[in-house]
C-alpha cells in the first residue's frame, strides 16, 4: 500500500505488501505481484512472493466422556464417534488405539482435511465383570488425543434345559397333563428368560410384550437416539435435533388418509388397513413400532420430510430370516451420516415372494413404499434413530429384526399350553423348576405338534427350541335337547317324520353309518351322517309302524360311538280303507229350477275310522290376464273372438298394461292364463322387463295364449319361445 502513485525524479516511495492467510490451509503458496508503470523497462514486471502458512490440525468432538452400554460378557456392539478437524492442516493418523483390549477401534487410519468431518467406529466386547474407565487414543502429528470412554461389563448367564421332545397325551376330552423340567443358569450373570411359542400371535400380545420388553431391542441395537413425539397425532414434527421436518406419515393404498398414532393401545381403522382388522403404534425409548393386520392391502407407504435436508446418504437393503418356522423379509431404508439423527425404517412381512420396495434417494425425503402385499395379512414397521447420523450396518439391522421377531413369538403361547413360571430372572448359579401343562379342553381329537421357544439374554445362545407333541385321545358324544322324542299317532303302513337337532359336544367326530331299533319301526334320514366335534346337525327321525299300539323304543346310531342312542315314542293305529264308485255321475234335470238326488255309497274296508268330507267348487270361470301394451283395437277384438270360439268354459278377461315384473306378478295372482295380446305399438324391451314374471307364472303350471301376427319379437323377448323372427 498504496496500490498506485507518482514518484518525482530522483525520489523513492516505500510500498507495503500485505498477505492475508485467513481461511488458508497450512502449506506454501506462491504469489505474483505485477507492477504497471510508464517506465517501459519496469512496466509489467512480476514481483514473486512465497507465503508459508504454518498451522496445526485440531481434532474436535463433543465434550465429555463417551458412555457405552452395559453389556454382558460375550456381547459385542459397534459404536461411532463424530469427529471434526477445526485446524488448518490436514489431520493424519495411523495410530488409533485404546487403553483396554475389550474396546477396539475398527477405524484403522484417519485423514481429515481442515473443516472436514467423519465417524470413528469402535466396538465394546467385555470379557470380564468390570467397570470400564478407559480411553481412545488418537495420535496425529505431534499431538495425542485421549478420549474418555466408560462402560460396564456384566457376567454372562448360561441357560441349560432339557430341549428334547415333550411327548404327552390324554385319554379323555378335557383332560390335562403336566410335566416338569429344570432350567439351570450355570453362568456368572443373571439369566432373563421367557417361554413362548408361535401360535396365538395376537396384536394385543405383541403390544404387551413391547410395553414390557422393548428396551431389550434398543439395548442390543446400541447407539440409538431417543427421539421425541410419536405417541399421538399422525406424524412426527421434529423428533429433536432436527431429525424430522414433519415426517413418519403412514398410509396404505386403500386411503389417502394417514394413520393416527394410538399411544400404545390397540385400535382399528378399516379405511386404511381393511375390514375386520386391528393395529397399534408403540413408542418406546429410541424406537417406534406399528403393527397391523391387513385385509386387501397392496401397498404400505411411509412419507414426509427429514431434517437431513440433502446432507448425508440414503441407502436401502433387503433382509431375510426364519423365526418359529416362518420366513420373513425385512425392507430397510436408512438416511444417515448427516449431523442430524439417522432415520431408519425396517418393514417386516412374511415372505411370499411377491413383495418389493421403492424409496427416495433424496435425504430430505422420508418416502419408502413396500408393494405386492395382497397376499400378506400382517405387517410390522419399526422406526429407530441413531445418534449423530449413525450408520447402522446390515448386521445391526438384521440383529434387530431377529430380536424383534423372536421377542414377539416368545411372548405368545397357544391357549392349551401353560408354562409356569412363564418369565423371570434366574440368578447365577441357580435352578428353576418349570411346569409345562397341556390342557385338551376345547381341542378336537388329534395330535398337536409345534415348538416352545425359550428366549434368554445369553449372548451365545439367545433362544432354545423345545419341540412338543400333544395327542388328544377323545371320543364323540351325542346330545339332544329332548329326553324322548314323541311321534304323533301314525297309521300302520304310514310314515311320520320330524326334524331334530343332534349335538356332538365330544372332541372326536360322531360318525354314523346306519341305525337300528328293536321294533324296526324307527330310522334316520339320511341313514349315514357325520357330526364334527363340538358341532351339530339337523337330522330327520322317521317312524313307520306295522302293528298297532305303543312303541317305546331306542334308536341306536351305529358308528364309532356305541352310546349314541335316542329314546323314541310312537303309537301305531289301524288305517282306514275307503272304497266308492268313482265312475261318471250322469244327471238329467227335466225342468228349470229343479233338482235331483243321486245316492253315493262310500265304504270303509279298513280297520281304522274313516273320516271323509265332500267338497265342491262352484267357481269354474277361467281367469285370463291380457297384457295389452300398445295393442291394436282390430287385432285385439279379433283375438277375443278367437278365444270365445275356442275355449269351451266360462272365462273372464282382465287387462294389464304395466311395464314392470313386480306389478305383473301381483296382477297374475289368482289367474289361470296369461294372454299376450297383439301389440302393434309396444316396444320390444318392455316384454324383456316382464319376462321373469311370465316365466315364473308358467313354471307354476299356469297357461299362456299368444295371438296376433307380425309381432314375433315381443313373444321372443319373454324368454318363453326360441327361434328366429317369422320362423317359430
Amino acid at each position: 500500500l498504496p496500490t498506485s502513485g507518482t514518484i518525482s525524479g530522483g525520489n523513492s516511495n516505500n510500498v507495503s505488501v500485505s498477505v492475508n492467510a485467513t481461511d488458508l490451509y497450512a502449506g506454501v503458496y506462491n504469489l505474483d505481484f505485477v507492477i504497471q508503470s510508464n517506465d517501459l523497462s519496469l512496466n509489467s514486471t512480476t514481483l514473486p512472493v512465497e507465503l508459508t502458512v504454518l498451522g496445526d490440525a485440531i481434532l474436535d468432538r463433543a465434550p465429555g466422556c463417551v458412555q457405552l452400554d452395559t453389556l454382558i460378557m460375550g456381547q459385542s456392539y459397534t459404536y461411532s464417534l463424530y469427529v471434526y478437524n477445526s485446524g488448518c492442516d490436514t489431520l493424519i493418523s495411523s495410530s488409533l488405539t485404546t487403553t483396554n483390549s475389550d474396546i477396539s477401534i475398527t477405524t484403522s487410519s484417519l485423514m481429515l482435511l481442515p473443516e472436514d468431518t467423519t465417524y470413528l467406529y469402535y466396538s465394546f466386547s467385555p470379557t470380564t465383570v468390570n467397570s470400564y474407565n478407559d480411553s481412545l487414543i488418537i495420535a496425529y502429528g505431534s499431538n495425542v488425543e485421549y478420549i474418555c470412554i466408560k462402560g460396564e461389563g456384566l457376567g454372562a448367564p448360561n441357560a441349560i434345559i432339557d430341549s428334547s421332545l415333550i411327548a404327552v397325551s390324554v385319554l379323555n376330552c378335557g383332560d390335562s397333563v403336566t410335566i416338569t423340567r429344570t432350567l439351570q443358569n450355570t453362568g456368572n450373570g443373571d439369566l432373563n428368560y421367557q417361554f413362548g411359542g408361535e401360535e396365538g400371535l395376537g396384536l394385543q400380545n405383541i403390544l404387551d410384550t413391547l410395553i414390557s420388553s422393548s428396551s431389550i431391542l434398543t439395548n442390543n441395537l446400541g447407539n440409538t437416539y431417543s427421539f421425541f413425539d410419536g405417541f399421538t397425532s399422525f406424524y412426527i414434527n421434529d423428533g429433536g435435533n432436527d431429525m424430522y421436518d414433519g415426517g413418519n406419515y403412514v398410509r396404505t393404498n386403500l386411503s389417502t388418509t394417514y394413520t393416527t398414532y394410538t399411544n400404545n393401545t390397540l385400535s382399528s381403522n378399516p379405511l386404511i388397513f381393511g375390514a375386520n382388522t386391528d393395529y397399534f403404534t408403540f413408542k418406546g425409548n429410541g424406537i417406534w413400532v406399528l403393527a397391523a393386520d391387513l385385509n386387501s392391502v397392496n401397498s404400505f407407504e411411509i412419507t414426509g420430510n427429514l431434517g437431513a435436508d440433502g446432507s448425508g446418504f440414503a441407502s436401502a437393503s433387503v433382509l431375510n430370516t426364519t423365526v418359529a418356522g416362518k420366513q420373513y423379509v425385512g425392507y430397510v431404508k436408512q438416511v444417515h451420516s448427516a449431523f442430524d439423527p439417522s432415520v431408519n425404517h425396517l418393514v417386516i412381512v412374511e415372505n411370499d415372494g411377491a413383495s418389493s420396495q421403492t424409496y427416495s434417494t433424496n435425504t430430505n425425503s422420508d418416502e419408502h413404499t413396500v408393494t405386492g402385499l395382497s397376499g400378506v395379512d400382517r405387517i410390522y414397521y419399526i422406526l429407530f434413530a441413531g445418534n449423530s447420523g449413525y450408520n447402522y450396518s446390515n448386521a445391526d439391522v438384521s440383529g434387530l429384526m431377529n430380536d424383534f421377531l423372536e421377542m414377539i413369538h416368545s411372548g405368545s403361547l397357544p391357549p392349551y399350553i401353560n408354562v409356569t413360571p412363564n418369565t423371570g430372572t434366574l440368578a447365577a448359579p441357580g435352578n428353576q423348576s418349570v411346569s409345562f401343562t397341556f390342557n385338551s379342553t376345547g381341542l378336537k381329537a388329534g395330535t398337536y405338534a409345534d415348538t416352545i421357544l425359550l428366549a434368554t439374554n445369553e449372548p451365545d445362545n439367545p433362544s432354545i427350541n423345545i419341540p412338543y407333541s400333544f395327542t388328544v385321545n377323545g371320543t364323540s358324544e351325542l346330545m339332544t335337547d329332548f329326553n324322548c322324542h314323541q311321534f304323533d299317532s301314525t297309521f300302520i303302513g304310514g310314515l311320520a317324520s320330524d326334524s331334530v337337532m343332534l349335538y356332538n359336544p365330544g372332541c372326536d367326530s360322531l360318525v354314523v353309518t346306519s341305525s337300528s331299533s328293536s321294533t324296526g319301526y324307527y330310522s334316520t334320514s339320511p341313514s349315514a351322517f357325520n357330526i364334527p366335534a363340538f358341532d351339530s346337525l339337523k337330522v330327520e327321525l322317521r317312524y313307520s309302524p306295522t302293528t298297532t299300539g305303543n312303541h317305546n323304543d331306542t334308536l341306536q346310531l351305529i358308528g364309532n360311538n356305541s352310546d349314541a342312542k335316542i329314546c323314541v315314542l310312537g303309537r301305531g293305529r289301524y288305517a282306514p280303507l275307503a272304497d266308492m264308485d268313482t265312475s261318471l255321475i250322469t244327471v238329467n234335470i227335466a225342468s228349470c229350477n229343479d233338482s235331483v238326488i243321486v245316492p253315493i255309497t262310500i265304504r270303509n274296508n279298513g280297520q281304522g275310522k274313516l273320516i271323509y268330507d265332500f267338497e265342491g267348487n262352484g267357481n269354474d270361470t277361467l281367469q285370463i290376464l291380457a297384457i295389452t301394451l300398445g295393442y291394436g283395437t282390430p287385432h285385439y277384438n279379433n283375438a277375443k273372438l278367437a278365444i270365445q270360439n275356442n275355449i269351451g268354459v266360462p272365462y273372464k278377461i282382465t287387462e294389464y298394461s304395466g311395464t314392470t315384473a313386480s306389478t305383473l306378478t301381483t296382477a297374475l295372482q289368482g289367474k289361470d292364463v296369461v294372454w299376450m295380446a297383439p301389440a302393434a305399438a309396444a316396444a320390444y324391451w318392455q316384454y324383456t322387463n316382464l319376462s321373469s314374471a311370465i316365466q315364473s307364472f308358467l313354471n307354476n303350471g299356469n297357461g299362456m295364449i299368444a295371438s296376433g301376427t307380425g309381432y314375433y319379437s315381443n313373444l321372443l323377448n319373454t324368454g318363453v319361445f326360441t327361434g328366429l323372427t317369422g320362423s317359430w
